[in-house]
This record gives structure tokens, sequence and C-alpha cells, in this order.
């Protein structure tokens, strides 16, 4: 495989001969990859939000109301 420079610089890849690049339907053969590939990075985002939330204060907040937040995160409270 040789590398020929682009206009900026970065090496461009090309295969045996100058044989144009193929697609990820065509080196994959399976008809449902963009699909597939779809419904896997929906997947990793939702769970990622599900397992990420935030915490919204109203109002000012107390040392008390910090306390118990980091209480129920799962936070050691070191007293000060």
């Amino acid at each position: 495989m040789s590398s020929a420079p682009t206009s900026r610089g970065f090496p461009r890849q090309r295969g045996c001969g100058g044989k144009p690049t193929r697609s990820l339907l065509e080196l994959t053969a399976d008809t449902q990859v963009f699909e597939r590939l779809h419904r896997a990075f929906t997947w990793m985002l939702k769970a990622g939000g599900d397992r990420l939330t935030e915490k919204l204060l109203e109002g000012p907040v107390t040392e008390g109301c910090v306390v118990d937040i980091n209480r129920l995160e799962g936070y050691k409270v070191i007293p000060v």
C-alpha cells in the first residue's frame, strides 16, 4: 500500500493498483450495517444519559443541602 500526501499534508492510503476505496456496505456485505451502527450508537448515548443526571437546585444553597447531596451520591463527607 502506498501513501501520497493530500493538499493538507496528510497521507492518503491507496489500494494496490490505484483501486477506488470501498464503502462500509461493500466491505461488510451487510445491507443493514448503517441501521445496526445507528442502533448501537443511540443505545450507548441513552445508556450514558441514564447514568449521568444533573441535580437542579433552586434557591440559595446551604451547607446542609450540599452535605445531603454528597451523601446521596456516595461521597465521603469530611468535617472541617
